[in-house]
């Protein structure tokens, strides 16, 4: 059974993947934690920036921000442009 829908669904996506090359994919708008940690100066360690965007977050100061099964991620936009306006600054 599987070597006979192998095929079929093989098919299915690559014609899938195709109609949808031209968009981006709605996942290519969210930043992971990591990704946006990235983002912040070198200064400090990575596992500092993550403890200071998780107390961000917790507080809702952070923008688009999607908790997705216990895991945070960032709209790019909102996010980028926070970090931009000195969200990154430190207090």
């Amino acid at each position: 059974m599987a070597k006979a829908l192998a095929p079929r669904l093989a098919d299915e996506l690559s014609v899938r993947m195709r109609a949808s090359a031209g968009e981006p994919a709605a996942t290519a708008r969210l930043l992971t934690l990591d990704e946006l940690v990235a983002q912040l100066p070198s200064g400090k360690r990575p596992q500092t920036w993550k403890r200071w965007l998780y107390e961000r977050t917790r507080r809702g100061e952070v923008p688009g921000c999607v908790k997705l099964g216990g895991m945070l991620f960032f709209e790019r936009e909102p996010a980028l442009a926070w970090l931009r306006a000195g969200a990154a600054s430190t207090r």
